[in-house]
C-alpha cells in the first residue's frame, strides 16, 4: 500500500508539473496541426553556417505556416544554432515574437532570455526581454532587463518607457517623468510617452510642459485624436486662446463624430470671446 501511495503521489506531481508554463487561457492560439510543447529547449551550438541557417529558417517558416509547430521549432533551433552572437540573438528574438503572436508566452520569454545569454552586450536583447516581462507583469525581471539595456546604451527609448510605466504604476510620478524625458532625449518616437507625460503635467497644472509633451507625441502620431484633444485642453489650461481654438478645430477635423466632438464644439464657443 505504501508503494502504491508513493506511485500515485509521484504521478500527481508529474501532472502538476505538466500544467505549468501553459499560455494564459485568455489568449487565442491559432489552429495547429501539432501544438508545440510548453517547454522550450534551447538551440544547440552548431557549426557557423549562415547559408544553412537561412535554409533551415525557411523550412521552419513553411512548417509553422502549415500549423506544424512540432516540426517548426526544431528547425528554428537548428537555424539559430548555426549563427553566433548578435545574429543568433536576433534570430532568437524573431522567433520569440512569432511565439508571442501565437500566445505562447512561456516560450517567448525563454527565447528572450536565450538572446541575452548569447549576446549579453547587446542592449536590444535586454530591451525585448524587458518588454515581454512587462507585458506578463514580471516586475523584477522587467526592471532588471530595462536597467541593463540602459546601462549598455542610455539611448534605449523603449527601456526608458518601460521604466516610466513601472514608476507611474507605483505612484512615483517624479521618476516616471524623468524616464519619459529620457525617451524624448533619445528621440524615441513613442506617441504614448507624450500622452502619459502630458497627463502627469496636467495633473500638476504644468500646462506648458504638458503642451510640449503632447506635441512630442504628435511627432510620432500626427493624427492621434487623443493627443489632439489633450493638446487643445492643455492650450486652454495655459490660457493660449488662439492655440486652443486651433487645437479644438483640428481635433474636430480629425474626429468630427468622436467621443469629445460635442464638448470640443462647446469649448470653442465658450472661448470665442477671448482675443
Amino acid at each position: 500500500m505504501k508503494k502504491l501511495a508513493m506511485v500515485i503521489a509521484i504521478g500527481m506531481v508529474f501532472l502538476l508539473l505538466a500544467g505549468c508554463g501553459r499560455p494564459a487561457s485568455n489568449r487565442t492560439e491559432p489552429t495547429l496541426v501539432a501544438k508545440p510543447p510548453t517547454a522550450a529547449p534551447m538551440p544547440p551550438l552548431l557549426s557557423v553556417d549562415p547559408a544553412l541557417s537561412a535554409r533551415l529558417w525557411q523550412e521552419a517558416e513553411a512548417a509553422r505556416q502549415e500549423g506544424n509547430w512540432l516540426r517548426a521549432l526544431p528547425l528554428y533551433r537548428q537555424a539559430i544554432g548555426h549563427q553566433r552572437g548578435e545574429a543568433a540573438a536576433n534570430a532568437a528574438l524573431v522567433l520569440a515574437r512569432t511565439l508571442w503572436q501565437a500566445g505562447l508566452t512561456t516560450q517567448t520569454l525563454a527565447y528572450a532570455h536565450y538572446a541575452t545569454d548569447i549576446a549579453p552586450g547587446w542592449p536590444e536583447a535586454w530591451t525585448q526581454l524587458a518588454y515581454w516581462s512587462f507585458r506578463t507583469d514580471q516586475r523584477g525581471e522587467s526592471l532588471r532587463a530595462a536597467r541593463q539595456a540602459i546601462h549598455l546604451d542610455r539611448k534605449q527609448p523603449w527601456s526608458w518607457y518601460i521604466l516610466g510605466q513601472w514608476y507611474e504604476r507605483e505612484g512615483n510620478t517624479g521618476q516616471a517623468l524623468f524616464a519619459y524625458q529620457q525617451v524624448f532625449l533619445a528621440n524615441g518616437k513613442i506617441a504614448a510617452v507624450g500622452l502619459r507625460a502630458g497627463h502627469i503635467y496636467v495633473a500638476h497644472h504644468q500646462y506648458e510642459d504638458a503642451i510640449a509633451a503632447y506635441r512630442y507625441g504628435l511627432t510620432a502620431a500626427p493624427d492621434d485624436v487623443n493627443l489632439l484633444w489633450n493638446l487643445a485642453l492643455a492650450y486652454e489650461g495655459a490660457g493660449w486662446w488662439a492655440e486652443a481654438r486651433s487645437g479644438y478645430q483640428r481635433y474636430l477635423r480629425h474626429d468630427p463624430q468622436g467621443v469629445h466632438a460635442k464638448e470640443a464644439s462647446s469649448r470653442l464657443e465658450a472661448i470665442s470671446w477671448h482675443q
